[in-house]
C-alpha cells in the first residue's frame, strides 16, 4: 500500500474523491494500494488550499503539505502584496512552509532560496515548484539558524515564525514564536540588505517596532476586512519613525489604504460630537494601527466619543477607510418597528451591549438594507440610531 502523496495513483483518487468526508474515508477504508490517512489529508489539505491559492490547484501534478502547513499559509492575494514590498538580487526564506510567500516573492529577485527545518516540506516544496515556476528557488533542508551559520553573501530575508507553541495553541508574540526573529537578529546583521518579518494580526505594533528595531515601515494587511497579517520591512538605512500602511485587500485585486505615522498620531487633534447625517466606521486595519485621532484629522471627521471609535460629519466623505453609514434616525425603543420586517444588520462600538446582545434585546431578524449601530457618545451615554450603508469606490 502506498503512502506516497506523490503517487500518481494516489493523487488520481484524492482528485476523484475530492469533495468525499475525509474523516469517513478514513473509516471506511480506501481501494488497495491507496493509504486513506493520506489520501484524507491530501483531501482536507486541497479544500482548505482551494480558497487561498485556487491556481495552484489547477496545475497538474501538484502535492499538497500536511493540512496545517496549508492552514498556515498565506493567501495568493497577501502573497502578492508582500511582493510588491522588496525586490532585489537574492531572496532568502528562512521559513519556508508551504512557499506560497517563497514563490511570489521571488518573482522579483534574480534568485531564491527555499529554507526549511521540515525535510518532508522541502520534498513536497521543490516538487511544486518545478510545476509552478520557470525559475524555482533553491531548497536548503535546515533551520534558520543552521542555514545563517554557514551563508557568507548577503540578501533579502523573508521571515514568517510558526505562531502555535508546542500544545498547537496560537501565540503572537516573537518571543514565543519559532524561530524568534527577535534572536535571528544579530546573525542577520552584516547579511541582510532588508528583512521582511510576517507576523500575527494580534501583535502589539509598538512592540513589535521596539523590539525589531530599525523598522522602515508597518504593513497592517486584511483581506476584504478581515485582518490577516502584521509586515514588519527591517532596513539598515530605516528613521526612527516608520511609516504605518493600514490595507485592505480585494480578491478583485482592489484596495484600500491608509497610511500615517505614531508622531502624526500623537499629535493629531479631533472634536467631539454626537451623530449626524454620516457615521463613519474605520476598516479593521485602521483600527488595529490605532489610527483613531489621525483618520479624523486627515477627514476633517468629528469623532463619536473619545473610545468610541466611529466618526461623524454633515456632508459626505469621499475616501475614508472604512464603511460609510447615512444616519436616518434614533432607534428608539423599538428599532424592529422601524426597518422593514424587523430586519436590519447590527454594528456595536463601545457600547455596553454586543452585537448579538444588541439584536436579541430589540428582536432584531439579521439581514435587510438597513443598520443599527450602538455606541456610547461623549457623555458616556449609552445610544442607538438606525443607518443606510453608503457604498464606496473601492480604490485600484
Amino acid at each position: 500500500m502506498s503512502a506516497d502523496p506523490f503517487d500518481p495513483e494516489l493523487q488520481r483518487f484524492v482528485r476523484d474523491h475530492a469533495r468525499a468526508d475525509p474523516a469517513r474515508l478514513v473509516l471506511d477504508g480506501t481501494p488497495p494500494g491507496i493509504d486513506a490517512r493520506v489520501a484524507a489529508e491530501q483531501i482536507l489539505a486541497r479544500r482548505k488550499a482551494a480558497a487561498k491559492v485556487p491556481g495552484w490547484l489547477e496545475r497538474d501534478g501538484v502535492v499538497m503539505p500536511p493540512p496545517l502547513s496549508v492552514e498556515q499559509a498565506s493567501s495568493a492575494t497577501t502573497a502578492r502584496y508582500k511582493a510588491g514590498l522588496v525586490h532585489g538580487g537574492h531572496l532568502v526564506d528562512l521559513t519556508g512552509g508551504m512557499g506560497v510567500d517563497t514563490l511570489a516573492l521571488a518573482a522579483n529577485f534574480e534568485r531564491a532560496t527555499y529554507v526549511e527545518a521540515d525535510a518532508h516540506l522541502c520534498r513536497v516544496f521543490a516538487h511544486n515548484a518545478a510545476r509552478l515556476s520557470d525559475h524555482p528557488p533553491e531548497v536548503v533542508n535546515a533551520t534558520a539558524e543552521a542555514f545563517l551559520a554557514g551563508f557568507p553573501g548577503t540578501a533579502t530575508f523573508f521571515v514568517d515564525p510558526a505562531r502555535r507553541d508546542a500544545d498547537r495553541r496560537r501565540v503572537f508574540r516573537f518571543a514565543d514564536c519559532a524561530p524568534d526573529v527577535t534572536a535571528l537578529l544579530p546573525a542577520l546583521a552584516g547579511r541582510a540588505d532588508r528583512v521582511l518579518v510576517k507576523a500575527s494580526p494580534m501583535i502589539d505594533l509598538q512592540q513589535g517596532i521596539r523590539e525589531l528595531g530599525q523598522v522602515e515601515s508597518v504593513h497592517v494587511v486584511s483581506v476584504a476586512d478581515e485582518g490577516r497579517e502584521v509586515l514588519f520591512l527591517v532596513a539598515p538605512t530605516a528613521g526612527e519613525a516608520p511609516d504605518i500602511h493600514c490595507v485592505d485587500l480585494l480578491e478583485d485585486g482592489t484596495a484600500t489604504t491608509f497610511s500615517f505615522t505614531l508622531a502624526e498620531e500623537t499629535a493629531a487633534e479631533c472634536d467631539f460630537s454626537g451623530p449626524r447625517t454620516y457615521v463613519y466606521d474605520p476598516a479593521t486595519v485602521v483600527r488595529k494601527a490605532g489610527a483613531f485621532r489621525t483618520v479624523a484629522e486627515r477627514f476633517g471627521l468629528a469623532k463619536l466619543a473619545p473610545s468610541t471609535h466611529l466618526y461623524t460629519s454633515d456632508a459626505l466623505v469621499p475616501g475614508f477607510p472604512g464603511r460609510v453609514f447615512e444616519v436616518i434616525g434614533d432607534a428608539g425603543k423599538r428599532p424592529d418597528r422601524q426597518v422593514p420586517e424587523g430586519r436590519a444588520h447590527v454594528l456595536a462600538r463601545n457600547h455596553p451591549l454586543g452585537a448579538d446582545a444588541l439584536r436579541r434585546r430589540y428582536r432584531l431578524k439579521d439581514g435587510g438594507d438597513h443598520w443599527l449601530i450602538g455606541f456610547r457618545d461623549a457623555r458616556g451615554r449609552a445610544r442607538t440610531v438606525i443607518a443606510r450603508r453608503v457604498r464606496q469606490a473601492q480604490t485600484p
